[in-house]
């Protein structure tokens, strides 16, 4: 192989990488072996990148009588259409301005071309149902063709919305090759810029508040190359999410306790039954649910997390969506534009029964309320599973390394195919956190290693109940049988006990490599990244899978088929949980701010969340800063009741108790009148008015609907001067705009609300 240098003279140094036989090619100046990606300025104007290959990594492989070169760059995969030429590619985001289109313009690009390379085709990715090989295919009229390919170093594939912000999805192809020559291009360094000019308004973001949800933030932070120049998040203050529930209208009674627990801890949580959601049908269509949810994330309350209970087939349904050959829940959880990419984090609790429900909201609430913490052994120890086909044995490995050395996991079992259903069934007996599995599955049963669903009855771990990411075929398959479960389904809903807190899954036959992927995604951004909540570990992995990809039609079947069972806004354990001592500081003025303090053993807790409650209402919600300090305004608060905190977060034993024994502030009397706007809005059935006097005097506080007829009187009667908070029930009425008055002398202002059922 001789290399021409069309730029620099390189000496080509190399280096054996982690594969055994593959060969390390220097390209660049730095000494590492990564791709460094910089931005180097970005505006709403344009944003300029940089691009450093050092050096790439080439396995030969034999074919026939032939011998390929599998080119490929540390940290990054290479694609190409089947039979064609498989070539690095790397895949960036970029936040860009709304209503703009998109403009490359390469600034510089120095590379170097090397000579007699015969580039290994891309192959068809094999199914989870067979040994991970497939029939060798190669394009032999592509490879003859005596063209520099692709064109294209850098380009836009696809302007897509995440949540918050629009971004370009950038394609980076830092190498080119021609068949017919078997002539290769690296290019070691380029300079481009993304200008942002003329109008293009596909997948317009909208955005009503510029604070973020904790799970997105840290996802922005690492899958935006440009957030630093781009978040509005300034202040570095989080909020407090919020979750809807769509339940089955025969499921609505057994929800409720999990919703009141959600709420309690800060995380405000509706819940709207299938024949509220204003079709007009009590039985509303997929496409008509993901209407509603559309609708309601796009009002001032837009959830984080939605959670369907029911099941997707049988009774007491929620239905899910067809896509391809695929079943799918994840069109329910791109609700910002028509792309892939997930704005919520999303899970369903799929049950038929009020029973079966019951017991999976009783287990999920003990998992969070009151953790285990006679036996804490098993926090620290996990349990991997993996056949011997394709890379599943070096995904194993990856995992349990992930387990002991990003974790601080104590132990780690393995098992593989030859591990028997017993020896599986010790393992689970014996105590785990995580159950990490990779491998064939079906309806019933994880196939390489084989464990079958008739193996739960005698499962004996009691509460030490896992988190299970499972990398298997249809083992979310919920319509397989009208009235039996399937596996997923089995251990979520069977008992209270021995069974799983959550567990991820795919509802069909699914591939390899790209479902590999996303399983280990999920574990980086739970011991990595800071993404600690069920759903949004499953987001980045889908996420990362299509970057991995280049977003090809593979990983989108992943993506669809690959679903939480169980609670998306669940922080699994993974170590003891921290005992926490909660101190408030008081004060007796209306308008102070009072200052929550959380620690463990005299340290700071940060980023646990906050919520303040009384009279069995959330007054308000947060997180913990860098001190451990959560404040709020104390005219959140009202007099005559005591204040109760919540506090919960990674690996914390929640705290759950008073701290303000009875409020009962001194009146400061108002400069003005003032009608506030009602919260939450939209709202169902309840909300809360509040509005300020400056002077005594009849008031009235009247709703009326949009035909001004009058619906409710909340105020009718003399009032002293001060600031009052009224509960208003909508419980009798129906959805829709409803408006509400308060009049008293010289002053009238009317507001409006939405109700939504």
């Amino acid at each position: 192989m001789k290399i021409r240098s069309l730029l620099i003279i390189a000496s080509v140094l190399f280096a054996v990488n982690s594969f055994a036989g593959d060969i390390y090619h220097k390209v660049g100046d730095r000494g590492s072996d990564d791709t460094r990606i910089t931005v180097q300025s970005s505006d709403v104007n344009k944003t300029m990148i940089n691009i450093e290959v050092n050096g790439y990594f080439n396995s030969a492989v034999n074919e026939g009588d032939a011998t390929y070169d599998k080119i490929y760059l540390k940290e990054y995969t290479s694609l190409g259409e089947t039979g064609q030429p498989s070539l690095p590619v790397i895949v960036k985001w970029v936040a860009i301005p709304n209503n703009k289109d998109v403009k490359v313009n390469i600034m510089n690009a120095s590379s170097q071309e090397v000579d007699n390379v015969n580039i290994y085709p891309s192959q068809e990715f094999p199914m989870r149902n067979g040994n991970g090989k497939t029939q060798f295919v190669k394009d032999n009229n592509y490879y003859s063709r005596n063209v520099l390919a692709p064109s294209q170093i850098v380009k836009v594939r696809e302007i897509a919305a995440f949540r918050d912000y629009r971004v370009a999805i950038i394609e980076i192809h830092p190498m080119q090759y021609n068949p017919a020559q078997r002539k290769l291009v690296v290019y070691n360094n380029i300079d481009f810029e993304l200008r942002y000019e003329g109008v293009n308004t596909e997948n317009n973001v909208h955005r009503s508040n510029p604070s973020e949800s904790k799970s997105f933030l840290n996802m922005y932070k690492d899958l935006i190359l440009n957030y630093e120049y781009v978040s509005d998040n300034n202040s570095g203050i989080l909020e407090a999410p919020n979750m809807l529930i769509i339940t089955a209208d025969n499921l609505y009674t057994g929800i409720l306790p999990f919703a009141e627990w959600k709420t309690q801890k800060g995380i405000r949580t509706n819940i709207v039954k299938m024949s509220d959601i204003g079709t007009g049908d009590a039985t509303p269509n997929q496409d008509q649910v993901k209407a509603y949810l559309t609708s309601a994330y796009n009002g001032p309350d837009r959830p984080e997390f939605v959670l369907l209970v029911g099941d997707a087939a049988g009774q007491n349904t929620i239905p899910w969506f067809s896509v391809g050959f695929d079943k799918s829940d994840h069109p329910y959880s791109c609700l910002e534009g028509n792309d892939i990419i997930p704005d919520v984090s999303l899970g369903r609790i799929s049950v038929q029964s009020l029973p079966e429900l019951e017991k999976a909201v009783l287990k999920l609430i003990q998992y969070e309320k009151y953790p285990n913490m006679s036996q804490t052994d098993w926090y620290k120890r996990a349990f991997v599973l993996h056949s011997n086909d394709g890379i599943d044995p070096i995904n194993g490995q990856v995992a349990k390394n992930v387990f002991l050395n990003e974790g601080g996991f104590t132990n780690v079992d393995i098992a593989n195919p030859s591990t028997s259903q017993s020896q599986i069934t010790a393992y689970l007996n014996g105590g785990v956190s995580w159950v990490w599995y990779i491998g064939h599955g079906y309806e019933e049963a994880w196939a390489t290693p084989y464990w079958h669903m008739n193996n739960m009855p005698n499962l004996t771990y009691g509460t030490r109940l896992p988190s299970i990411v499972s990398i298997a075929c249809s083992n979310a398959d919920l319509d397989w049988n009208a009235t039996n479960d399937c596996f997923g389904e089995a251990f979520i809903e069977r008992d209270t006990i021995n069974s799983a807190s959550n567990i991820c899954a795919a509802t069909e036959l699914c591939a390899f490599y790209t479902t590999d992927t996303l399983g280990r995604y999920m574990l980086y951004a739970y011991f990595r990244e800071g993404i600690n909540d069920f759903g949004s570990m499953m987001n980045y992995g889908k996420i990362n899978a299509y970057n991995y990809f280049n977003g090809n039609n593979t990983v989108q079947e992943t993506i669809h088929e690959y679903l939480v069972l169980g609670d998306p806004t669940q922080e699994a354990y993974s170590d003891v949980p921290k005992t926490l001592t909660v101190t408030t500081s008081q004060s007796s003025s209306p308008n102070s701010i009072i200052t929550v303090n959380v620690k463990s053993n005299g340290n700071n807790i940060e980023g646990a969340m906050v919520g303040i409650n009384q009279n069995n209402d959330l007054r308000v919600a947060g997180y913990t800063n860098v001190q451990g300090n959560f404040e709020f305004s104390s005219s959140t608060l009202v007099n005559g009741f005591p204040v109760s905190a919540v506090v919960t977060g990674k690996n914390l034993a929640p705290y759950i108790g008073d701290i303000i024994t009875n409020v009962n502030f001194v009146s400061e009397i108002p400069e003005s009148y003032r009608l506030g706007q009602n919260y939450p809005n939209p709202f169902n059935p309840s909300t809360k008015i509040d509005f300020a006097l400056p002077h005594n005097g009849f008031v009235t506080l009247k709703v009326y609907d949009v035909l001004g007829k009058e619906v409710a009187t909340l105020v009718n009667g003399q009032l002293n001067a001060g600031t009052y908070n009224v509960d208003f029930n909508a419980g009798a009425l129906s959805s829709g705009i409803y408006f509400y008055r308060l009049s008293t002398d010289g002053f009238t202002e009317i507001k409006k609300m939405t109700l939504l059922k």
